[in-house]
């Protein structure tokens, strides 16, 4: 890449740390040729007396994700949510649209919402330059350059909005995506991700981070 920063003259973004003993991610560096990894220890500051238990951050809310500029409202005003920046851009960008296509569909924004923050990686920047909110590939291939958010959206909702359309709960929804309905393989249904048998567990992980995290950026709107 071309448009890398430097950080203290010594690092170039993009890169991501890796905790020491955890598996290296392997699917996730599929994804992302570009990036480096280095092995990190998290050490977290000593809590302050005053710091209150909603201050902690959760690694998997930061690791892995592109780097992001500051935060801001739907006014282009700062926020004070607590927040990782790239976390509230996101919402900022996409949480009206989808909690729109959520309800004509019948499932809870939140769904739709985390499923959007896992397949673009919070929208990073690869997808955001594709116009591709829910990581849609060819085929497990390339991802897919869209000339609008709004095609994007549009084509998802034609090609998985039937088969999600009033799921039953959040396990539903996921497998719903993968092709499945009340355990049974679906005919004509098409399946999100194929590759990774830890799918639908990564996706209800994200669905409740985003459940943890949009409220904190609502009331900052």
């Amino acid at each position: 890449m071309t448009d890398r920063k430097p950080i203290d003259d010594v690092l170039y973004l993009p890169f991501v740390f890796v905790p020491h003993g955890a598996p290296e991610p392997t699917e996730w560096h599929a994804r992302h040729p570009d990036w480096v990894s280095f092995p990190a220890t998290l050490r977290l500051p000593q809590p302050s007396p005053r710091r209150a238990i909603a201050d902690v951050v959760q690694v998997r809310d930061i690791i892995p994700s592109e780097r992001a500029g500051p935060a801001s409202g739907s006014a282009g005003r700062p926020t004070t949510s607590r927040n990782p920046a790239h976390v509230d851009r996101f919402f900022v960008e996409l949480s009206d649209r989808l909690t729109d296509v959520a309800r004509q569909l019948g499932i809870p924004p939140t769904w739709l919402i985390g499923l959007s923050a896992y397949e673009s990686g919070w929208l990073n920047e690869h997808n955001t330059r594709l116009n591709n909110p829910f990581g849609l590939t060819r085929g497990g291939k390339a991802n897919i350059a869209f000339a609008s958010r709004d095609e994007a959206i549009e084509y998802w909702t034609r090609r998985f909005g039937p088969q999600v359309r009033g799921a039953s709960s959040a396990e539903d929804f996921a497998a719903r995506l993968q092709g499945r309905l009340d355990g049974r393989r679906e005919p004509g249904w098409h399946r999100y991700n194929s590759v990774n048998p830890e799918w639908e567990n990564k996706l209800l992980e994200q669905i409740e981070t985003v459940e943890r995290r949009r409220p904190a950026w609502q009331t900052t709107r």
